[in-house]
């Protein structure tokens, strides 16, 4: 079995019309498993996409069940999967041959891929059997057409050919269920890719949302530093734009470099003040300093002038004692020589 990429079409709408011809043999296909399908003789049947569709006289496949048809798909959404089929139904996504010529109006003759997506098998080539007074398609007036070559077998020979399509027929099969189990495997991994994808992309914003809230609550307290921890916490959040940028939103980063910066005036500020402070109160301080010292010279000044005032009464006081005393006794004495 051959798959087309891109899974399954929906069958489009088809309609009889007549054709240059009616019917048209397929001989050749190198392809083992191919070749015992396609080869044949085919009728028209109906219309697809305004060209011509052909069925083959006989059904394939081991219980003789499944057609095989000749058709033409224009595919809008893929175009590389637009041109003329071989398969089962029209726009199914089994094929077995493919020719992506797009103009032509009926089945070329030759140029066909086999399988699909392979090379181009010279071998196979469609021989048309024309309508009275058509031209087959693809070949200019005045040549001549290949007639079909009926070859005669025996019953023995029939039977062994039959037996070969039977068995070509079967292992046509089994490579059908093993692409299938294959197409449902991959889907299945698809599915839990996407699963574990998912998961990570949770884990991501979550982990990402933990960021964002860390460097937050960093670039608060930088807001708020101050001299003596500027510098702790801008490397804080330094730390955290380095190991976690590739969470972090551009406007977050330009955000941080921003407080940043408006933290370093800040602190710049705060320290040319406390500069100024620290120097009027050193001023201050030598000012009343030099107060002290010339209080104390005041005091010990007058000190010095109040020791020399007192020396001075005492003096006074000690010549008027002694000039009494003096005088009291002259007088006992005059008094005494008296009597």
């Amino acid at each position: 079995m051959r798959r087309r990429r891109g899974g399954g079409r929906p069958n489009a709408k088809v309609e009889t019309t007549p054709s240059s011809f009616d019917a048209l043999q397929i001989v050749g296909c190198k392809d083992d498993v191919v070749g015992p399908i396609i080869r044949g003789s085919y009728t028209l049947q109906e219309k697809n996409h305004d060209r011509p569709v052909f069925r083959k006289d006989e059904k394939v496949g081991s219980k003789g069940t499944t057609d095989v048809l000749l058709y033409f798909w224009d595919d809008k959404e893929s175009p590389d999967f637009s041109g003329w089929w071989f398969g089962p139904q029209i726009g199914g996504d089994e094929v077995w041959a493919f020719h992506p010529d797009t103009t032509a109006k009926s089945p070329p003759t030759s140029g066909w891929q086999c399988p699909f997506d392979g090379p181009i098998d010279s071998s196979i080539e469609i021989v048309p059997k024309l309508v009275k007074g058509a031209q087959a398609p693809g070949r200019q007036p005045g040549t001549a057409r290949k007639e079909v070559v009926t070859v005669v077998r025996t019953a023995a020979e029939q039977e062994a050919l039959r037996q070969k399509e039977l068995e070509l027929m079967r292992q046509h099969e089994q490579i059908s269920i093993r692409l299938q189990e294959e197409r449902e495997r991959l889907v299945i991994q698809r599915q839990e890719e996407l699963e574990r994808r998912k998961i990570m992309e949770a884990e991501r914003k979550e982990r990402e949302h933990h960021v964002r809230l860390l460097l937050r609550r960093a670039l608060e307290k930088l807001r708020l530093a101050k001299p003596a921890t500027i510098k702790e916490l801008t490397l804080e959040v330094d730390k955290l734009m380095v190991k976690e940028g590739d969470l972090l939103g551009r406007s977050l980063r330009v955000e941080a470099e921003k407080v940043k910066h408006e933290a370093k005036l800040r602190v710049s500020k705060i320290a040319q003040f406390l500069q100024r402070a620290d120097m009027k109160k050193r001023e201050a301080e030598e000012s009343k300093r030099q107060q002290e010292e010339a209080s104390k010279k005041l005091i010990e000044q007058v000190g010095e002038d109040e020791e020399d005032k007192f020396s001075d009464i005492q003096r006074y006081y000690f010549i008027i004692f002694i000039t009494i005393f003096f005088r009291r006794t002259l007088l006992g004495v005059i008094l005494e020589s008296t009597d």
